[in-house]
């Protein structure tokens, strides 16, 4: 099945061609500044992530210290914690190779990366700022609603390789053939889900009841993030031209961020290797946003919104503001599994595993699928 896959690239591909064409003959056009957005994307992922990808000796040994052995009495795959609240493009996916007691676990935990942990450490912070105060209740209740499909999104990718296993990568690498068949069972699957569960259920009924304290928490849990990644970002800056923090301190103590013979794939070529997708990727909405405009459907808005968060939420979040608050919530539902579908998990996913793309867009796409059918009923009930 990793021939879809391919497919999915080769069309991103065909898009970013069309993109760097329009961007020459009509540098003003809608696709010219889709292609170049991508591009200028670089800078926001790469500051999002530099910070947490230095800190990951730190996190994984606060994993290893508190987490692994709570979760190990109950034979549930540590790396799966620290994925529910740090994305896989972040970090996340280091981590969780690094602490993973198996290649299946690891695994697993990279499919909540890609939902749950894109969510807390990256859109929730990002749709704060971006979005006016006057629709945080409408942002609050999409998220609360599309945490309720993660867990679900999460079983369809895992049943998916449990029916028809695949062989990944048995290492943090972007060259060479998987050669690791992954063995999921069921039993293995339901019980290593079940904190999962209960994590995406009490951040749901926290939203829902008390919706103030939740938003406090996220704002703070942004500010920390964003405030570290400008932080370091000057400690490496001071580093990297004058050594001043070995100096002091003896020698930088954070892992670096660039390439080098040891590592060709750190912080800033995964930055890199993004927004190269996603110039491609968001010509590809802007062609469908044309589509769906040029067939006056009622809903064509909803679908556009749909369509940029499957790209990246920086480009969906921005347009909430003009929408009704029905459209608000479930893009935002859908957001939260659906999000970076075609974009950046895309990217990271053909980058370090490309044998998992099918199970990650099927669980991505089925829990976004099944968030906006409750949104339904939320809404009705809002």
């Amino acid at each position: 099945m990793e021939w879809i896959g391919n497919i999915a690239l080769y069309v991103v591909l065909a898009c970013g061609v069309i993109g760097c064409v329009a961007s020459i003959i009509a540098r003003e056009s809608a696709l010219a500044q889709a292609y170049m957005n991508g591009f200028y994307a670089i800078g926001h992922i790469f500051v999002a992530i530099a910070g947490i990808f230095a800190s990951i000796p730190y996190i994984v040994s606060l994993v290893e210290s508190i987490v692994s052995p709570l979760y190990s009495l109950a034979h549930i795959d540590p790396s799966l914690a620290i994925t529910s609240i740090l994305a896989i493009d972040m970090g996340g996916y280091q981590v969780a190779m690094q602490s993973a007691k198996s290649l299946e676990g690891a695994t697993m935990a990279m499919f909540v990366g890609f939902m749950a942990g894109a969510t807390i450490v990256f859109s929730i912070p990002v749709g704060l700022r971006i979005i006016p105060k006057a629709a945080h209740k409408d942002f609050a209740l999409g998220i609360m609603i599309g945490f309720l499909g993660i867990p679900f999104g999460v079983l369809v990718s895992c049943l998916f390789i449990m029916l028809d296993p695949v062989l990944i990568r048995d290492h943090i690498a972007t060259q060479g053939k998987p050669t690791y068949l992954l063995d999921f069972s069921l039993p293995f699957i339901v019980w290593n889900l079940m904190p999962l569960a209960v994590f995406c259920l009490v951040v749901s009924l926290g939203l829902y009841y008390v919706r103030k304290v939740m938003l406090v928490g996220f704002y703070v849990l942004g500010f920390v993030v964003d405030m570290w990644g400008k932080v370091f970002l000057t400690l490496l800056l001071i580093e990297h031209f004058s050594g001043g923090i070995s100096y002091v301190f003896g020698g930088f103590p954070f892992d670096p961020v660039f390439a080098d013979e040891s590592d060709t794939m750190r912080a800033l070529e995964i930055a890199g290797y993004t927004g190269l997708v996603l110039s491609g990727t968001f010509v590809l909405c802007a062609l469908l946003n044309t589509a769906l405009k040029l067939s006056h459907k009622p809903n064509a808005l909803l679908f556009g919104g749909i369509l940029a968060c499957a790209s990246n939420v920086l480009a969906a979040y921005p347009m909430l503001a003009n929408l009704s608050p029905k459209a608000r919530i479930q893009i935002v539902a859908f957001s939260v599994c659906g999000g970076f579908l075609i974009g950046d998990h895309l990217s990271f996913s053909a980058n370090f595993q490309p044998s998992l793309i099918v199970p990650i867009m099927l669980g991505k796409l089925a829990g976004a699928l099944l968030a906006l059918w409750l949104a339904r009923f939320f809404i009705g009930q809002k």
